[in-house]
């Protein structure tokens, strides 16, 4: 097993059970790539099932580089989310793509969003 298909196989066994819940799901899917592309419009659904109001800082927050992050931090979306594109080589792509296939998690794929409306269907 390569090093992508072993970070994949752990990504889907810490995220199937509660994407294999019955829909519509009784809880809220953030992801990534929303808070990236649509900052706090992706999370204010949470915050308001949790009667908590907007900070008024949310967005720099949202914006802010993690501990972890290296390098520069490169403000536009669309360059942040097909970084892998650059990093992994298509076979790496295609092995987790297999992988997230055997757990019935196909709504990522090699386009840089994941498909949202076939998580929700």
């Amino acid at each position: 097993m390569t090093r992508e298909e072993s970070f994949a196989l752990k990504w889907c066994m810490d995220h199937y059970s509660a994407l294999s819940v019955s829909k519509p799901y009784p809880f809220h899917i953030l992801f990534y790539e929303g808070l990236v592309t649509e900052g706090m419009a992706h999370l204010e659904p949470v915050l308001a099932d949790w009667g908590l109001s907007v900070p008024t800082d949310s967005e720099d927050l949202l914006r802010a580089p993690s501990a972890k992050a290296s390098g520069s931090i490169v403000p536009d979306a669309e360059v942040l989310l097909e970084k892998w594109k650059h990093v992994l080589t298509v076979d790496q792509v295609q092995q987790v793509l297999r992988i997230m296939q055997c757990f019935g998690l196909g709504f990522y794929t090699d386009d840089v969003q994941p498909h949202y409306e076939q998580l929700a269907g």
